[in-house]
C-alpha cells in the first residue's frame, strides 16, 4: 500500500512538471488582410496570461461594403465604409514546440465613415479633380464583436499568425455634406489663396447600420 501510494505520488509529480507552458509571454506585430470587399491592417500586442489562454489587443483599420442598407432605396446597392478603432481578442492557444491552434472571441469599438458614391476611391478622385463636387457620407460611432480561429507558427524569436475574424458590427451614423461655400448671389467664396472654400456641415441622424463583419489576416510577430 505504501509503494503503492509512493508511485502515485511519484507519478502526479512527474505529470505536474510535464505541464505545458506558454510557448512565448508577449508579443508584438502588424498584420495585413482582406476584409469584405478591399483589405485591412492592423498593429497588435499579445500577452500569455495562462499556459494556454493569451490577450491579444489590435488597433485596427478595415474597408467594408454594407449593401442594401437604406429601406425603399433601390438605386443604391451599397457603399464603402471604413472602420477603424481598437479591438481586444481572448482565446484559447493549444501550445506546441512551433505550431498553435487559435480558438476564441472579442469586442471591438472604433468609428466607422462612409462613402454615399459606392466607391470611396472615386470618391476621393473626384473631390480632388473636381473642386464643384459635392459628396455626402455618414460617420459615427460603431461597435462590434468578432470570434478568431486560426493557427501560429513561431521559429525562436519570430512567426506568423493566420485568422479568420467572423462577426457582427453595428454603426450608429449621422449624415454629412462637403460641398463649396458661396455668398448670397450664388458665387463661389474663395481663400487667401484664390481657391474655393469648401464646408461639411451635419445634415442630421441618418440611422443605425448593422453589417456582417469579418476579416482574413495575416499577422508578423516579434516574441520576448
Amino acid at each position: 500500500m505504501k509503494k503503492t501510494l509512493t508511485l502515485l505520488i511519484i507519478a502526479l509529480v512527474a505529470a505536474s512538471s510535464l505541464k505545458a507552458q506558454s510557448p512565448y509571454k508577449n508579443g508584438v506585430g502588424a498584420s495585413i488582410g482582406y476584409a469584405i470587399v478591399t483589405g485591412s491592417i492592423s498593429a497588435d500586442y499579445k500577452r500569455f496570461v495562462t499556459d494556454n489562454m493569451a490577450i491579444q489587443t489590435d488597433i485596427f483599420g478595415n474597408f467594408c461594403l454594407t449593401p442594401g442598407q437604406a429601406a425603399g432605396d433601390t438605386t443604391r446597392y451599397g457603399y464603402y465604409m471604413l472602420t477603424h478603432g481598437l479591438s481586444g481578442y481572448v482565446y484559447y492557444q493549444k501550445a506546441d514546440a512551433k505550431v498553435s491552434l487559435i480558438a476564441g472571441g472579442g469586442l471591438n469599438v472604433g468609428y466607422a465613415d462612409t462613402q454615399e458614391m459606392g466607391f470611396i476611391i472615386a470618391a476621393i478622385f473626384k473631390s480632388l479633380f473636381n473642386q464643384d463636387a459635392t459628396i455626402t457620407d455618414k460617420r459615427g460611432p460603431k461597435i462590434g464583436i468578432n470570434s478568431i480561429l486560426g493557427f501560429e507558427v513561431r521559429k525562436k524569436h519570430f512567426g506568423f499568425q493566420m485568422d479568420i475574424r467572423p462577426g457582427y458590427g453595428l454603426a450608429f451614423l449621422n449624415e454629412f455634406e462637403t460641398h463649396n461655400v458661396t455668398d448670397a448671389d450664388g458665387n463661389p467664396v474663395l481663400d487667401n489663396n484664390g481657391n474655393e472654400v469648401r464646408e461639411t456641415v451635419k445634415l442630421g441622424k441618418y440611422g443605425n447600420v448593422s453589417y456582417f463583419d469579418y476579416s482574413v489576416n495575416l499577422m508578423f510577430r516579434y516574441y520576448f
